[in-house]
């Protein structure tokens, strides 16, 4: 079980700091960015305070409306992905502040006894295949699909331009003359799901003219069990131990951009100046990296908020689908 500890190794603060963010100390005083690195970093590793737990205990979930959220990776402390993780905050503050509760379940798991659940609908992160989207719709509960175009007038959409700002990004390495650029990420060539992590890995791949693939659902095995941080130190440290050394790095987000500097200053290396480094999705650990991070701002937050609006909207009465795709920010600041 992840410590404290833990927590402030990563995000750079004092034990005593993260213990006070996460035991909900209304006398301790931080910055905004701090307080949310530390409350998404204590999610991805699966930590609960004490006051987290005895909430659990008393929380009733019969007490206000409910809307199911349904993923491949089921709860946020089992999700490595940091974009996912921002967009179910924005789901948990939005739903909070309508007083609806939220009910996990897993794609797989969506059947009939959501009925017996007492939802209203629900926010499904990623795409859904054929056999999947009939499904889902069979069950005739508003749905909206959030970081992936479905593409079904029987949905709601709502994701980010995520391929468009990749590949401006990506081509910001190359026209600075980067020629030997890596991918740092959960994804190989054969592990492809429908969600955005798709689009970054598409692009990338797009960028530097490598072979694609289509979408083929989710992967079933894979590295997905470590955390992105694991996962970017082994995967560079893997990359320079066999004689590697791009001049760049593509990765993931900036959750794995945290292992992957900590590799590459163990190999003597210094990132943004010896090696580029650019993540593809902006999380709330960016901003504590030294050099900061070139990120791109998938808009996640806003795009859970917009999926909860979207819901209640429907459910209201609303017959006519939509499909909104949010604007990306390329923050380029130190390529």
């Amino acid at each position: 079980m992840a410590k404290v500890r833990d927590i402030a190794d990563i995000v750079g603060a004092s034990p005593t700091a993260v213990s006070r963010v996460l035991s909900g100390d209304p006398t301790f005083k931080t910055t905004p960015e701090l307080r949310g690195a530390i409350v998404e970093t204590a999610r991805k590793l699966g930590y609960a305070s004490p006051r987290m737990r005895a909430s659990a205990k008393t929380a009733d979930p019969e007490a206000y409306k409910s809307i199911v959220i349904a993923s491949r990776c089921q709860g946020a402390s089992v999700c490595s992905d940091g974009h996912l993780s921002t967009i179910r905050s924005g789901v948990e503050r939005r739903s909070a502040e309508l007083r609806i509760s939220i009910i996990d379940f897993s794609i797989e798991d969506l059947n009939n006894s959501l009925s017996t659940a007492r939802v209203f609908g629900g926010v499904i992160i990623g795409g859904l295949v054929d056999d999947e989207a009939d499904r889902v719709a069979s069950l005739n509960l508003p749905m909206v699909i959030v970081d992936w175009q479905q593409n079904d007038h029987r949905f709601d959409c709502v994701s980010s331009d995520f391929t468009r700002a990749a590949k401006t990004a990506i081509d910001s390495l190359k026209t600075r003359g980067h020629t030997d650029i890596r991918y740092v990420g959960p994804f190989r060539d054969t592990e492809i799901r429908l969600s955005s992590s798709h689009l970054r890995f598409q692009a990338y791949l797009e960028a530097l003219g490598k072979s694609t693939s289509g979408p083929r659902g989710a992967s079933k095995g894979g590295s997905n069990r470590k955390s992105a941080f694991e996962v970017g130190y082994t995967r560079v440290a893997d990359m320079i131990m066999s004689g590697g050394r791009p001049d760049a790095l593509v990765v993931e987000d900036d959750d794995f951009a945290v292992g992957a500097y900590r590799a590459l200053r163990e190999a003597g290396l210094s990132p943004g100046a010896d090696v580029a480094v650019l993540s593809l999705c902006r999380t709330s650990l960016g901003a504590f990296q030294i050099p900061p991070l070139v990120s791109i701002d998938g808009r996640g937050s806003e795009i859970g908020r917009t999926a909860v609006d979207m819901l209640v909207s429907r459910a209201g009465g609303r017959t006519i689908s939509r499909d909104v795709a949010l604007p990306s920010e390329v923050l380029v600041h130190a390529l």
